[in-house]
């Protein structure tokens, strides 16, 4: 897909493991395209989930993959909590139902968001999440996450940089994200995603002018997920920044 879009760089940044990269690596060289091996750790600062991108990591630095396994073993953890809390609330679903959304790995939200779908209890996957998925009572089941200074010295000792994922979707005011990166930045981060295509214009120009300020590297991301989790999400692609 990307090399058929034209693009030159392209990196896989899944949640909280590596697993994908190698295979990643190997289909990117294959299609001419040049690869930068990533991920998204989930992290808390402060109470405030955010997620840490890691540009240009080893895959196979051994804490990582410590971590990562850790990360997988709580994320199996919580499959069972959701299990249970869509069952409390009248969506019970069977694993094969689940599972078949897998491709590897642990089951995230939004493989569950699929199968309610699938199951007939929702119409989208956005209805799935503000049903069922990003609730209060679901934050209460969430799996503990590492702090966001630990993300970001986790990725730069496997020779990465770290940068704040999509500020836009943390739905904060301008005092509290300016002191929440300025908390970032002097745990190390050294970059921010200014691009994305959540984000509104208004939005990339306020983010544009904080990594100037914050001296940060800009990055973008598409946050593609495939055709069915984000429906007119292309790859390598962030319409909202451009869009009138």
């Amino acid at each position: 897909m990307a090399r058929a879009l034209g693009m030159r760089l392209i990196s896989l940044t899944d949640h909280d493991t590596v697993a994908g990269l190698h295979e990643a690596e190997s289909a990117a060289e294959q299609a001419g395209v040049r690869f930068i091996p990533g991920i998204e750790l989930s992290a808390s600062e402060d109470g405030i989930d955010c997620h840490i991108l890691g540009y240009g990591i080893a895959p196979d630095h051994r804490e990582l993959i410590l971590v990562c396994g850790e990360l997988a073993r709580q994320r199996g953890l919580r499959e069972t909590r959701i299990f249970d809390h869509l069952k409390n609330l009248g969506a019970e679903l069977d694993a094969e139902r689940v599972y078949c959304q897998v491709p590897q790995g642990r089951a995230g939200r939004s493989h569950f968001a699929l199968a309610l779908v699938d199951a007939g209890y929702v119409r989208s996957i956005d209805e799935a999440f503000d049903k069922y998925l990003s609730t209060p009572e679901f934050l209460k089941i969430d799996r503990p996450k590492p702090s966001a200074r630990d993300c970001i010295v986790l990725i730069q000792s496997a020779g990465g940089f770290a940068s704040l994922a999509h500020p836009g979707l943390l739905k904060m005011d301008k005092p509290a994200f300016e002191a929440l990166l300025a908390r970032l930045k002097s745990h190390g981060l050294e970059g921010l995603e200014c691009y994305h295509s959540a984000h509104t214009p208004n939005q990339v120009e306020y983010y544009l002018a904080g990594a100037k300020k914050y001296q940060l590297i800009v990055t973008e991301g598409s946050d593609f997920h495939g055709e069915k989790l984000k429906p007119g999400v292309q790859i390598g692609s962030y319409a909202a920044a451009t869009r009138k």
